[in-house]
């Protein structure tokens, strides 16, 4: 039986020769990423797989069994739709420019948080070098990018004390003791 070691991402590509009368196939191909469980007694790094600087940085021991995550940076939910609407109110009316959901399972499939803090990374783009972020509104310093949490409750951002901003690589890391929504937001740079 083949091995499949914890915490691999795999990918399987299929298609079908099945045709219709024309001779057009009846399926696309389609590839299918899936992960196996991560094992809790390792350190483990979960990437979101169409940006692969998105990650998540779990410590060995942070969960009493193994687990998995499910992670994406899809951005158009109603939630997170709903709290971006009040950025704009919020002091120098930060721009979002990003998210990571973040969804953790015990290996039976049941929601479960980690025990000990992890580390949520996010990627910005700046492209010219010049410590501006790409992708605003408007001019946004790079040393001004945080990392926010969704409060579902009330709908909003919330945010997170004591970003790391790496300026080399074009991340900003996060630690944190849950898992959820988390979107980078800048402040626009009002200097003349």
């Amino acid at each position: 039986s083949p091995s499949w070691p914890k915490g691999s991402v795999f990918s399987v590509y299929y298609s079908s020769r099945v045709v219709d009368i024309n001779g057009y196939p009846i399926s696309s191909t389609t590839t299918v990423f899936f992960t196996v469980r991560m094992d809790h007694q390792t350190a483990n790094t979960a990437t979101v797989l169409t940006e692969r600087k998105a990650k998540v940085t779990i410590p060995a021991n942070a969960y009493t069994g193994d687990y998995y995550l499910t992670l994406s940076s899809a951005s158009g939910g109603a939630d997170i739709q709903g709290a971006n609407s009040g950025l704009a109110a919020l002091p120098g009316s930060p721009e979002f420019l990003g998210v990571m959901d973040i969804k953790p399972y015990d290996s039976a499939g049941n929601p479960a948080q980690p025990d000990l803090a992890c580390v949520v990374t996010v990627p910005y783009k700046d492209d010219n070098s010049d410590g501006m972020v790409e992708g605003g509104r408007g001019r946004i310093k790079a040393s001004s990018l945080s990392v926010w949490r969704l409060d579902e409750d009330r709908k909003l951002w919330v945010r997170q004390a004591g970003p790391s901003v790496a300026s080399a690589s074009r991340q900003v890391s996060q630690s944190v003791s849950r898992f959820s929504k988390y979107a980078l937001l800048g402040l626009p740079d009002t200097d003349l």
